[in-house]
């Protein structure tokens, strides 16, 4: 198989992308292969794995997470990581200290995953009243602006 076709296989499937690579789970890798195998219409299926994909949840990143560590929570995770909505902020001395902080950031993914996104992932409505906050304020400049001349 050339690469750019083992690439487009690869687009079908739920991967992390890792640099410039894309890793694709094992159990996900032999399902995929079994269910070509089986199929009558590989076309078919490629149609149906992409419809599958456009609904697939959110899953958690266990490809990344070492399995001999004993799970961690939110409250347990050094000082020097700072989380609100939307960002993270990582102080470090050493990439020793960075490596700890991330390792730490993906077992608390790994164990409370959904919790992490509630609480650290934007708001999608607080974006969206901002910006038609923003709107309202410039028509209401550009109206005093015209009502003025």
């Amino acid at each position: 198989m050339q690469p750019r076709a083992a690439q487009k296989l690869i687009e079908l499937l739920p991967s992390v992308q890792i640099g410039t690579s894309r890793l694709v789970e094992r159990e996900v890798m032999i399902t995929f292969l079994d269910r070509v195998q089986e199929a009558e219409d590989v076309g078919q299926l490629f149609e149906e794995i992409r419809s599958e994909k456009a609904v697939a949840s959110r899953r958690k990143v266990r490809s990344l997470v070492r399995r001999d560590l004993e799970p961690v929570s939110l409250t347990s995770l050094p000082d020097f990581i700072r989380l609100s909505r939307g960002q993270l902020v990582i102080s470090f001395r050493s990439v020793e200290e960075l490596a700890e902080a991330m390792l730490a950031l993906a077992r608390v993914l790994e164990s409370e995953g959904d919790e992490f996104a509630r609480a650290f992932e934007p708001l999608p409505e607080a974006a969206h009243t901002e910006g038609q906050d923003d709107v309202r304020e410039m028509f209401a400049e550009l109206e005093r602006t015209e009502a003025g001349l």
